[in-house]
């Protein structure tokens, strides 16, 4: 590589001076250059690496560190100090304090790429007291009164967009905050502007900020301001001395919705629509376009109070709240929404109406719908018992009436129809087919399979697991249970109920029939007893036995039957016996000879 000489002057303090007697550490003077681009200083560096391989953590073109160790005062530290002056009269182009540009060039990826990079850091743990931590300080300056600017500005920020594709966001100034941690004892805002005042007037017009971009603007929190103006009229939006808002238009107001409601307010207010009102509404006079002195508000301003009666056409018309009103009100609209009754603001009440039905919702005090009546659809009451005939009903649905009745009709039929009534002491259910008699079914339903418990046909037979009962009382595939000592009774007359009985009693296991209020037989454990209420074997009779004849054959299914009976000759007592093996007979016991 050629070697240069470079001629230098080195002073004895160890400084440089290049076409100078150094000063500073390193001194540059030329004080005539080339027509064409000069450079006082001239420093290129290049990481030259096309493998791909390797790794530059850090390039710099110059690296400058300014530090003060000191305990003294020290006025300025500057890591670098850039000016860029004219002092000639001929014409410059650009003067530049510096000028710093980053370039990417070429294909590899990127995280940032930054122009200028300023970072104003207080680190360590050092104590000390510190006015303003300002990351970029700008100042545009105008301090000559010969001279004029076009534009002076603090700072510009372009965005030139000329190929490619930004894909998330192109924001020309974004202000942000990463708090980590510490604490802000003051006040907090992303952007703040000052209310300096003018040494001279302001020829334009002076404004905070100056947007003539048509694009809207989103805020995420609230807007405050004193007054807002309204383009560039007089017209204004503000909180007056009493802290009401004020909404003022120098030629007028003008209010539209999106239901066609026009509010147009100049000399007098002219309104196309509905006017509704919470409370009362006072003016000089509410004057009806083409009014005449027959309406509730007269249009010469005085009140009319007369009652009116029949139907009246109320289009147009406002209500003073000392009028009364007789007869059909009619509220003809276009909206869904048809009258709305509130109470210090609060919805309480609404009526609907459109092409397939009305509808009228009831509201709590927390806002909630809790009764609809709709006239073609699922109507509902959940807000508490509804009583009829009671103003303190106890249930659900409670009817107090003298004959009170609840009807369900099945309208596919003539007269068909449950009525459950309750009169004075009595209770009943009644059901009708037509001119019959209706029956009842009581159900069980899975959700998937209707099981019948219990049916009462419509000639009064019941039936429990059965659905077509052929006596009073048909049970199916089940038991009848009774508690010990209760009984089933025969009698046509009520007096005589208990006369003939079977009564159970499981302690001791004794089922007892009685006829005449009197006990005849009891089945025990140990056996029957005929005639005692305590048996002593498989049948125990206290009393006489009466035998008739039989006729059967003996055989091993009657072995121990007996038998009485007379011929001519005598009487018998026979019992059939085993005579062998494999033969039986009837054989006499006891015999009776009639003397001839």
């Amino acid at each position: 590589m050629a070697i240069k000489k470079i001629l230098t002057d080195l002073n004895t303090d160890g400084n440089i001076g290049i076409g100078t007697d150094p000063s500073y550490y390193i001194d540059v003077d030329k004080t005539s250059v080339a027509n064409d681009e000069t450079r006082g200083l001239n420093i290129e560096l290049s990481k030259e690496n096309t493998s791909g391989a390797g790794f530059a953590s850090n390039v710099y073109g110059i690296k400058s560190h300014a530090i003060a160790n000191s305990s003294q005062t020290v006025v300025n530290i500057g890591g670098v100090w850039n000016k860029a002056e004219h002092t000639g009269s001929g014409q410059i182009y650009f003067v530049t304090g510096g000028t710093n540009r980053a370039y990417h060039s070429g294909s590899g990826n990127s995280s940032s790429i930054s122009g200028v990079f300023s970072e104003a850091k207080i680190a360590g743990t050092g104590s000390g007291d510190h006015g303003y931590v300002i990351g970029v300080n700008s100042i545009a300056k105008l301090d000559n009164p010969n001279a004029t600017v076009d534009y002076l500005q603090g700072q510009h920020c372009t965005i030139q967009l000329v190929n490619g594709e930004a894909t998330d966001n192109v924001t020309n100034l974004l202000l942000d905050l990463d708090h980590t941690g510490g604490t802000i004892s003051g006040d907090f805002e992303y952007l703040k502007i000052q209310n300096d005042t003018f040494d001279s007037a302001v020829g334009g017009t002076a404004r905070a900020i100056n947007s003539a971009s048509v694009l809207p603007s989103e805020f995420g929190g609230s807007i405050q301001s004193p007054e807002f103006k309204i383009s560039a009229t007089a017209g204004y939006l503000k909180e007056n001395s009493n802290g009401a808002v004020e909404l003022f238009g120098d030629s007028g107001i003008y209010i539209e919705t999106i239901d066609g409601v026009v509010l147009d307010m100049s000399d007098v207010i002219d309104v196309t629509g509905q006017i509704i009102s919470d409370s009362s509404m006072t003016a000089t006079s509410f004057v009806r376009s083409g009014g005449t002195s027959a309406q509730f508000l007269k249009a010469d301003g005085s009140v009319d109070t007369t009652v009116y009666t029949g139907n009246q056409d109320l289009s147009g018309y406002l209500l003073n709240t000392t009028d009364t009103l007789e007869g059909q009100l009619t509220v003809d609209n276009t909206n869904t929404v048809m009258l709305d009754l509130k109470r210090s603001g609060n919805l309480k009440a609404r009526f609907f109406a459109d092409s397939n039905h009305a509808q009228l919702d009831m509201y709590n005090s927390s806002g909630s719908g809790t009764i609809r009546l709709l006239a073609s659809g699922d109507s509902y009451l959940n807000g508490g018992n509804l009583g009829i005939g009671t103003s303190n009903p106890g249930q659900a649905l409670h009817i107090k009436l003298s004959d009170a009745r609840i009807r369900i009709e099945d309208s596919d039929g003539t007269s068909q129809f449950l009525e459950m009534r309750k009169n004075g002491a009595i209770a009943s259910f009644r059901s009708r087919n037509d001119t019959s008699n209706g029956s009842y079914t009581f159900d069980g339903y899975d959700g998937t399979t209707v099981s019948n418990f219990m049916t009462i046909k419509d000639d009064g037979k019941i039936g429990i697991g059965n659905a077509d009962p052929q006596e009073k009382l048909d049970i199916s595939a089940g038991d009848i249970r009774l508690d010990d000592n209760f009984s089933i009774n025969w009698a046509s007359d009520d007096d005589n109920i208990g006369r003939v009985r079977i009564l159970g009693n499981e302690v001791p296991d004794t089922l007892v029939f009685a006829t005449d209020n009197s006990e005849r037989m009891r089945i025990a454990n140990v056996g029957v007893g005929i005639g005692t209420n305590d048996p002593k074997a498989k049948l125990d009779v206290d009393g006489a036995i009466r035998m008739g004849n039989d006729t059967t054959a003996a055989s091993a299914t009657n072995v121990g039957a007996q038998r009485y009976y007379a011929d001519a000759l005598g009487s018998y007592v026979d019992m059939v016996m085993q005579t062998d093996t494999t033969t039986y007979a009837w054989v006499n016991i006891v015999r009776n000879i009639f003397s001839v």
